[in-house]
């Protein structure tokens, strides 16, 4: 029997599966950490209006709607084209790291994800930055960043 080498991977392609396969568990397990800090402090005070919108009370903006201005509390994920009315459908690491500049007396769970971010940066090589993408496009890019060296 022949075996045809040409659909075989290489041992180095067998090597960055093995590398994504680890990647994908360690960013799932600080991925539902930094869900379950979130969802116990809540620091957005995120809540859901009578009307069913999903906002929060510290980030402020004003923008028009049908021509006058108002004030309104937009999520910062508000921009993401992944975001739906049920909430985020991707897990998005670099997101749920992200706390805005207008998070008052946050300091515990601000400093928490910042070590989150920190190991996942530094230690595992996830690439945090741009925001708004898939788990799949965050891995191919941080392991581009670990065959790299970079």
């Amino acid at each position: 029997m022949t075996i045809q080498t040409e659909l075989m991977p290489t041992g180095e392609q067998l090597l960055l599966d093995y590398i994504l396969d680890d990647l994908s568990a360690i960013y799932d397990r600080i991925y539902n950490i930094a869900d379950r800090l979130i969802k116990k402090h809540n620091p957005c005070n995120i809540h859901t209006t009578k009307t069913g919108y999903t906002l929060c009370k510290q980030y402020n903006t004003v923008r028009s709607v049908k021509g006058k201005e108002e004030k309104r509390h937009y999520l910062c994920c508000t921009a993401c084209e992944y975001q739906s009315k049920t909430g985020c459908p991707i897990k998005c690491l670099p997101c749920k790291l992200f706390l805005c500049g207008s998070i008052p007396n946050g300091r515990v769970i601000i400093d928490r994800l910042y070590r989150l971010k920190v190991i996942a940066e530094r230690k595992y090589k996830i690439a945090l930055f741009p925001y708004y993408r898939t788990k799949n496009e965050i891995l191919k890019d941080s392991l581009r960043k670990i065959s790299y060296g970079r």
